[in-house]
């Protein structure tokens, strides 16, 4: 899967991904934040995960979850969160973790992009 994948035509509010879209908008990198772009580089790397990334059978990342996981980020950067550690979950998943203070949020993607 190109990076171009990642940005996707979705249906709105965060619902099921479209098929067969090659662009649907324009993520703005000039008014991005630092914590937003380098989540975005960090979600490419891990994309780039082959099977059995953890040497207990996990398959790669798949398309739903990193295409889910760039809308979570989207729709968080208007609240202007602390920059975001983006790990790999077994199975194909994405997870999404904020940290500020005593206060932590995680997401979990699953394979299919569900949340």
């Amino acid at each position: 899967m190109g990076t171009a994948a990642v940005f996707d035509r979705v249906t709105p509010q965060m619902g099921e991904p479209a098929t067969n879209a090659q662009l649907s908008g324009i993520v703005p990198f000039s008014s991005a934040t630092p914590g937003f772009i380098d989540a975005l580089r960090t979600i490419s790397n891990l994309m780039r995960l082959s099977d059995n990334w953890n040497s207990y059978g996990s398959p790669q990342i798949q398309p739903a979850a990193v295409q889910r996981a760039v809308e979570v980020l989207i729709a968080a950067e208007a609240d202007a969160p602390p920059s975001p550690r983006i790990v790999p979950v077994s199975g194909g998943g994405l997870q999404i973790e904020w940290a500020a203070g005593a206060r932590e949020l995680e997401v979990e993607l699953l394979p299919d992009g569900s949340i």
